[in-house]
């Protein structure tokens, strides 16, 4: 996420049109919540193996489902930042092997 911010913001990529911009803006606020997470589940998770308590689990947990969360919906920006884009894959050699 970090490499990915900084990445759009010294390339400029984010001042071609308004759409990037906002999805910019949006992208750094997740990584800003994002990056306060994972510092929450360092101190967390210290707890939870230090004194087994269980508000310190809950709190892990939490914060662990969030993060999955937030680190999907940063990339599936991704869909509205490119509209038009298409993927194709092409596999070569590939052989199919059927039961007989």
């Amino acid at each position: 996420m970090l490499f990915n911010c900084i990445l759009q913001h010294f390339s400029g990529l984010r001042m071609l049109t308004p759409m990037l911009d906002i999805t910019f803006q949006v992208k750094r606020l997740i990584l800003i919540i994002a990056a306060l997470l994972s510092i929450s589940t360092i101190f967390t998770y210290l707890l939870v193996a230090n004194s087994c308590s269980a508000w310190a689990y809950v709190a892990f947990s939490l914060a662990e489902y969030i993060l999955i969360g937030l680190n999907s919906v940063f990339y599936f920006l991704l869909v509205y930042e490119l509209p038009r884009a298409s993927l194709e894959i092409h596999l070569s050699g590939v052989h199919y092997v059927q039961d007989v």
